[in-house]
């Protein structure tokens, strides 16, 4: 079941107005595996709602099922590749996008997905994260997609086929189709060279086209929120 109601979902995703019986509804008994995958498992919304196990605020495993500020970054991305998020804690942002660009992984092939990662403590916790999305999913969604896991360490989470999740500091001479960069704004008050670096370095890897996403709460006058300002004005410079 959605968390949103159907008047958001509609404002939210207004290509797919009228579909939100089909998102929220259970799977009909009885359908075929064609048809299952056919409607089913092609569509990204309906994989983000109902694949993916997560551990929730309280450390318990729970289905991840998309809340309304979660919805809303991703119907944005949906429209705008490059997202600067200002949020407030609790709301699972940084799980959306792990999920989100877990998902990329799987179902597409040569994938280069870059998380970057405020220290070692939070690169470990990533691919702790990582790795539970992997074992908690059904085999036949693996077997669907065709990949198996070959790569599994502290740098990199590679699947089958070819597609690799990395977890590091920096992305410099490294080419990108996926980028999240979490808590930029503590980043920039403890580590101001690699804040740069960011801008300098890692935003250059991302391929033009690709959805990129540097998200933060507010820590401050940093450069995270210089970041935020200029979206500000440029967003208001185009309307």
């Amino acid at each position: 079941m959605l968390r949103i109601t159907r008047e958001q979902f509609d404002t939210l995703y207004p290509d797919l107005a009228g579909t939100y019986d089909f998102y929220n509804n259970p799977v009909p008994a009885g359908i075929s595996n064609g048809e299952f995958e056919r409607r089913y498992l092609k569509s990204k919304l309906w994989r983000l709602n109902n694949l993916y196990t997560v551990t929730d605020k309280h450390g318990k495993l729970s289905k991840f099922v998309m809340n309304y500020a979660q919805h809303k970054v991703y119907a944005r991305s949906r429209t705008h590749p490059r997202l600067i998020i200002l949020k407030s804690r609790q709301q699972g942002i940084s799980t959306f996008w792990l999920v989100c660009y877990f998902d990329d992984s799987i179902v597409t092939p040569y994938f280069s997905i870059g998380l970057m990662a405020q220290g070692t403590d939070e690169a470990s916790t990533l691919l702790e994260r990582t790795k539970l999305l992997w074992d908690k999913l059904h085999p036949s969604v693996k077997a669907y997609f065709r990949v198996k896991l070959v790569k599994d360490n502290a740098k990199a989470f590679e699947l089958s086929n070819k597609s690799v999740m990395f977890i590091r500091v920096s992305f410099r001479s490294t080419t990108l189709q996926r980028l999240h960069v979490s808590e930029y704004g503590k980043i920039a008050n403890s580590y101001p060279k690699r804040a740069k670096e960011v801008k300098t370095g890692t935003l250059q890897a991302l391929a033009v086209g690709n959805t990129g996403v540097i998200e933060s709460t507010a820590e401050g006058r940093n450069a995270f929120k210089t970041m935020w300002d200029d979206s500000l004005v440029a967003l208001h410079s185009n309307e």
